[in-house]
């Protein structure tokens, strides 16, 4: 008797739990080939993603064919997923055009607080902002231009870009080679002159020789006591 009794209280309070449960829970979907109408490839790797605040996502991907050797034989995608409207597009032919980029490798993506989303390009170093609706670049050498006037960039990879809520100031980090100067450095755009400047501590971590051999800093973030860590 004892039994049936719990029985008929565990199934009572079920029955009052699902009852009082949201409609709608929390779930995941899936979006492959099919449902984006063919813009993502059959085999595709996503790597990097950000969504801008018109709720325009961008996901970063190489699409790698099973048996197939990468990077070198895997074309590189950028795909967008409009939230509102539902619409898939390949932003890729879009994205060479204004980068002037015959080919892409992407790091790093963030968006912004004014809705811009942008994209570090390893190799050529180049930045790429897109609005929402079009693409636009910041060439290595621009940021050259401004750290080391008169200096031409020999070669440059842009390993990452983010955005310090603290300050708002728009920070990469560019392993740039110069045949004067070769090291990787941290810059950020001074939003207000339009300028990059250069914020490498003299003797400091990122002036030590092994850092400018090689070393590839992708992963950013920044704390609440404004330390930055990479």
């Amino acid at each position: 008797m004892k039994m049936k009794n719990k029985l008929l209280f565990a199934a009572i309070f079920a029955a009052a739990f699902c009852f009082t449960c949201p409609a709608k829970a929390d779930y995941w979907t899936e979006q492959d080939t099919t449902k984006s109408g063919g813009v993502i490839p059959a085999y595709f790797e996503a790597e990097t993603m950000a969504k801008s605040s018109s709720g325009v996502v961008l996901i970063y991907g190489i699409e790698r064919i099973p048996g197939n050797s990468c990077p070198t034989d895997c074309p590189a995608h950028v795909v967008s997923y409009n939230q509102t409207t539902g619409v898939w597009k390949d932003e890729s032919s879009d994205i060479k055009t204004a980068g002037g980029l015959t080919s892409f490798e992407f790091m790093r993506m963030y968006a912004d607080q004014s809705g811009n989303v942008w994209m570090s390009n390893r190799n050529p170093g180049v930045l790429l902002k897109y609005n929402g609706s079009d693409w636009s670049q910041i060439t290595a050498q621009s940021i050259v231009d401004d750290i080391f006037p008169g200096e031409t960039a020999s070669s440059v990879f842009v390993d990452s870009v983010f955005r310090d809520d603290n300050d708002s100031r728009l920070y990469a980090f560019a392993h740039i080679n110069t045949g004067t100067h070769n090291n990787i450095y941290l810059v950020y755009l001074n939003e207000i002159t339009n300028h990059w400047v250069m914020t490498n501590a003299s003797n400091g971590p990122l002036d030590i020789d092994e850092y400018a051999n090689g070393a590839q800093l992708f992963g950013i973030y920044h704390n609440a006591t404004n330390q930055i860590w990479c």
